[in-house]
């Protein structure tokens, strides 16, 4: 971490790329997935004795929640010049100039910065990495909170 503040343009020149969640999130995620499919598998072996309704919503939860532990498992923060991107189902990307205000949160199962823009509601980045905790602890020194400029 950085002592003065220097503009996000200027420090992550060289961008800072890691994995969005630590491997015990991952591990979690892969291993309730794997126990939704057995359950949905399950409900598939007994035949009739399931509705067809509750089959359509054990599968489109099923096919949710892969998309999901996908995203977990392979997903990518990327800090660059322009702004910060991470993986997932919608990708997300925040301009450095649509930032007011950024306070990192240190969690037991990960780390993650909240972003407040001028669209509302807070937005959440995760960092599964030191590289990008790091990154994030530079970028809430860069954004303590700014008034918004323009037409107020």
């Amino acid at each position: 971490m950085s002592t003065t503040p220097r503009s996000p343009a200027e420090r992550f020149a060289q961008p800072v790329v890691g994995d969005s969640y630590r491997l015990p999130v991952k591990i979690m995620a892969l291993l309730i997935t794997a126990c939704v499919a057995v359950a949905i598998i399950g409900a598939i072996g007994v035949g009739g004795a399931t509705d067809s309704a509750a089959l359509l919503l054990l599968l489109g939860g099923g096919i949710g929640m892969g998309l999901g532990c996908y995203h977990i498992v392979w997903g990518k923060t990327r800090i660059d010049a322009e702004g910060i991107r991470q993986d997932w189902i919608f990708a997300r990307f925040y301009r450095w100039e649509d930032i007011f205000k950024a306070k990192v949160l240190r969690l037991p199962m990960g780390t993650r910065i909240v972003l407040t823009t001028a669209r509302p509601p807070f937005k959440s980045v995760h960092a599964g990495t030191r590289e990008l905790e790091e990154a994030f602890e530079d970028i809430e020194l860069m954004f303590p909170g700014r008034l918004p400029t323009g037409d107020r």
